[in-house]
């Protein structure tokens, strides 16, 4: 149910095929998604109280070698009330492992290419900045406001690897290039799948030769951008999730 993160942010999908189900994603560029609002309810009777009207303003996806790729998510929503709990049937669940997951990175534009044993850590944050506003004559927020939202993907890599030196290099010097490069990650369990493309820059500064576990390492951060000619995505970021959910509830 990774899907329902990615609905209540980025805009409820449309599921296409018939088992498996195929639902898509894209970074909004020039309007607001329409999002699947959420209702979040937990606690021991009589102390049950549910949060109405939520969406989720940022999801963190973080991929750990030889551990699971967990997500986080921060929601906000309308309203706090009394609620009842109801009789809920455990899902099935899929586990998505690092292990089960392909990194490829390139220049934009370019074929983007497996380094998958030197990648150690992944995080993509995506934040849309969403408050709530409230005005005169209500007690609950009337409407959700869009901040300057912000996608950015963080890697952990192994200093041994030529491709990823390269590229942290590229802000050495006295006229640093801008090192932009367009990254793919695909989690594949059977029929299951998960494919994230992202377009990007690097924006802050490298560490280069940190530790991690007893690896040499760097730490690049890339915050996204549009560049039209990626050959993964004509937007910043696309996600697609292939699974045999057919709805939610």
């Amino acid at each position: 149910q990774i899907g329902l993160f990615f609905d209540s942010m980025l805009g409820t999908a449309t599921p296409s095929g018939a088992g498996p189900y195929v639902r898509t994603w894209a970074g909004p560029t020039s309007s607001s998604p329409t999002r699947t609002m959420l209702t979040m309810c937990r606690g021991i009777s009589p102390n049950i109280y549910s949060l109405l009207g939520g969406v989720v303003s940022s999801t963190t996806l973080t991929y750990e070698r030889n551990n699971y790729v967990m997500a986080a998510a921060d929601i906000v929503g309308k309203n706090l009330a009394t609620d009842t709990l109801d009789s809920v049937s455990p899902s099935t669940v899929t586990y998505i492992t690092t292990p089960q997951t392909v990194f490829k990175i390139d220049a934009i534009g370019g074929t983007p290419a497996a380094v998958d044993c030197d990648i150690l850590n992944v995080e993509l944050t995506m934040n849309t900045a969403t408050t709530t506003r409230y005005g005169l004559g209500t007690l609950t927020p009337c409407v959700y406001n869009y901040g300057e939202m912000e996608f950015t993907l963080s890697v952990t890599a192994s200093a041994s690897n030529s491709v990823m030196r390269t590229l942290a290099e590229l802000q050495l010097g006295t006229t640093p290039a801008s090192a932009r490069r367009e990254v793919q990650l695909v989690s594949t369990s059977g029929t299951n799948e998960l494919e994230i493309n992202f377009v990007g820059a690097l924006s802050e500064p490298i560490v280069f030769t940190s530790d991690d576990d007893g690896v040499s390492t760097f730490e690049l951060t890339m915050s996204a951008l549009v560049d039209a000619s990626s050959t993964l995505t004509s937007d910043y970021l696309t996600i697609s999730l292939t699974n045999g959910v057919a709805v939610y509830f």
